[in-house]
């Protein structure tokens, strides 16, 4: 598999969790700070039960840092992306939440040195007016910018930086993928309960399954996207991996979330667009 084909599995594995997030944050009530140590608690209990297969890590102090601001950004990003859902619909916020590469094209380039060819650069930009204007449609820009547009720019700015700590670490050769998303979720469950508080654990079990099926969603979206990291830039990664709105609106429809026919065309018009960074 190349690149191409881990970014467009990561979107599609997006697009299910959001509509899942969303809908979540409908049916428990539960709110981003409340929601955040139980999400990823439990993440981390699934990827530990798997570990003895795929655990593989070489213990450096480069590497523990990495890591380590790694998980503060995606702590600080995770808590913006559940604050999005949880008055908003999946079709308004997830291509808002698919702006990472935005801010990942110059944060790259001024921090480790890497760029992409200003063609790449200018279809990016192409790509985000569209996913803007996705968000854009049918809303009131008061509400849309109190409710949508702030904790998704912020939870996209900060995913879009912790891809720079993400690309060195695999870049090492000292951690793999699934070991890599393992520590991560665990430290992020860790700051989430210091900040946040102990999980919420006064739920039902079918609630509990809900959580647990998106986690086993989420797991499979960022090791699709963190593998197409190591084969690839990461910033183009995101960038293709960004067509999750197309996804989103595709699978709304059978998902009983709202949708319209201009977001669904300004959608497909991401399509061939993406098809030139591939």
């Amino acid at each position: 598999m190349n690149l191409v084909t881990f970014s467009l599995a990561s979107a599609l594995f997006g697009a299910i969790a959001g509509i899942q997030a969303r809908r979540i944050a409908k049916t428990i009530g539960m709110s981003a700070s409340e929601l955040m140590p139980l999400n990823f608690l439990l993440m981390t209990c699934i990827l530990t039960a798997a570990s003895p297969i795929f655990f593989r890590f070489e213990l450096s102090l480069h590497l523990v840092i990495l890591i380590f601001v790694m998980a503060v950004l995606d702590t600080a990003g995770n808590y913006f992306y559940f604050k999005t859902f949880e008055s908003t619909d999946a079709t308004t916020a997830i291509p808002l939440l698919s702006l990472a590469p935005v801010f990942a094209f110059p944060a790259t380039w001024l921090l480790i040195g890497q760029a992409e060819s200003w063609g790449c650069a200018l279809v990016a930009c192409a790509i985000t007016t569209l996913i803007i204007s996705m968000s854009c449609i049918g809303n009131t820009f008061d509400k849309f910018r109190a409710k949508t547009l702030l904790p998704a720019i912020s939870s996209s700015l900060l995913f879009g930086i912790s891809t720079i700590p993400a690309k060195m670490i695999l870049q090492s050769g000292d951690i793999n993928v699934p070991t890599l998303y393992l520590l991560r979720a665990a430290l992020i469950a860790a700051f989430a309960a210091i900040i946040f508080g102990r999980p919420q654990l006064s739920l039902k079990t079918n609630q509990i399954a809900m959580i647990v099926g998106r986690n086993l969603i989420v797991i499979l979206q960022y090791l699709m996207l963190y593998c197409a990291f190591s084969v690839g830039s990461a910033p183009m990664s995101l960038a293709i991996a960004s067509v999750s709105p197309v996804f989103v609106v595709l699978l709304s429809v059978l998902a009983g979330e709202p949708w319209s026919w201009p977001k669904l065309g300004t959608a497909l018009l991401i399509v061939p667009l993406v098809g030139v960074l591939a």
